[in-house]
C-alpha cells in the first residue's frame, strides 16, 4: 500500500468516526421527534429494512446482521408483530421454525421513515457545493457496496465480536 492511499485510507476513516455518530444521532433525533407520525425508530427500522431487503426469515436470521442479542431482538419483533408491520407464519419446510415478513403496513412505514430520514439528509447536504456533492455520492455509494460485501461474507458480526471479546477480556 502506498503512503498517499495509507493516509486516504487514515483521513477517510476518521472522517467517518466524526461523521457516522453525529448522523445516526441526528436519524434517532428525527425519528424520536417524529415517533408519534412514524410509530418507528432506529431499532424498528433495522428489523424492517432486514426483512425488507432479505425477505421472509426467522430471528436468528436477524442476529448474525444486528448487535443485538436475541432476546432483544424477538421482542422487537414481537413489538412489530403486535403493531401489524411484520407476520409470523410457519414455516412449511421445517414446522419448528416461524418465518417473519414484512406486512404492507410495515413497508408503508419503513417508506414513511426512510422519506423522513431523507428529507433531514438533503436539509443537510443542500449547502455543499456541487462537485463536492458529487464526489461524497460515489464515496458513499463505494462504501455501502463494501459493507454489503462485508456482510455477505459474515465479516461485519466476526469482526465485531472479536473486538468485543478482546475488550471483556482486557476488563477482566
Amino acid at each position: 500500500m502506498t503512503d498517499s492511499r495509507s493516509e486516504a485510507l487514515q483521513e477517510a476513516a476518521h472522517q467517518l468516526m466524526r461523521a457516522a455518530p453525529r448522523a445516526r444521532r441526528l436519524m434517532e433525533l428525527r425519528a424520536r421527534a417524529n415517533s408519534s407520525i412514524l410509530n418507528i425508530g432506529i431499532p424498528q427500522y433495522a428489523v424492517l429494512r432486514h426483512f425488507e431487503r432479505d425477505g421472509p426469515g426467522c430471528i436468528a436470521d436477524v442476529t448474525g446482521n444486528a448487535f443485538a442479542s436475541k432476546q432483544t431482538l424477538s421482542q422487537l419483533i414481537d413489538g412489530l408483530v403486535e403493531g401489524g408491520l411484520l407476520s409470523r407464519s410457519n414455516d412449511p419446510s421445517d414446522r419448528r421454525k416461524v418465518a417473519v415478513s414484512i406486512t404492507g403496513k410495515g413497508a408503508h412505514a419503513l417508506a414513511r421513515f426512510e422519506a423522513a430520514q431523507m428529507e433531514l439528509f438533503e436539509s443537510l447536504l443542500e449547502d455543499i457545493p456541487d462537485d463536492d456533492l458529487r464526489k461524497l455520492a460515489e464515496g458513499l455509494a463505494a462504501l455501502n457496496r463494501s459493507l454489503t460485501a462485508a456482510r455477505r461474507r459474515g465479516d461485519l458480526m466476526r469482526t465485531a465480536r472479536s473486538d468485543l471479546g478482546q475488550l471483556e477480556a482486557a476488563v477482566r
